[in-house]
């Protein structure tokens, strides 16, 4: 499922990329496959990214330090592949320029502190918040 949901994202396809992903992210923690899980928060992260080049300023810069929160979780997980570890690093660093100071150094700590678990329900309260169609 992440990487239909991937596929999804090459195409454009953001809508798709972000059932096909939640439903990656749910199924992975429901069976405590906690590197699909990772794979999963590292592809959320680039569709967040994605979402943001066609929202408003505020909301765009939500998205993104959800995607940096999401990115810190990956990037100091254990079950984290060495390669998403890196990639994770290379997005993180190319979205942290555009976040201001405060913003970043905030979801930067939200993504340290926060276990596993809390950045699931982070995602899924996300993407299943009807109030907030744009977001994951």
């Amino acid at each position: 499922l992440n990487y239909l949901g991937v596929a999804f994202l090459a195409a454009g396809d953001l809508k798709a990329a972000r059932k096909a992903l939640v439903e990656a992210i749910q199924r992975a923690w429901q069976h405590g496959y906690l590197f699909n899980l990772m794979n999963g928060f590292y592809y959320v992260a680039e569709l967040l990214v994605q979402e943001s080049q066609a929202l408003d300023q505020l909301a765009a810069l939500e998205h993104q330090a959800l995607a940096i929160a999401a990115l810190c979780c990956v990037r100091t997980q254990a079950a984290t592949w060495h390669f998403f570890k890196d990639k994770a690093a290379q997005l993180q660093a190319k979205i942290e320029a555009a976040l201001p100071a405060d913003l970043r150094a905030t979801a930067i700590a939200r993504g340290q502190n926060s276990t596993v678990e809390e950045m699931v329900n982070v995602l899924l309260a996300e993407a299943n918040n009807p109030t907030r169609r744009n977001a994951l």
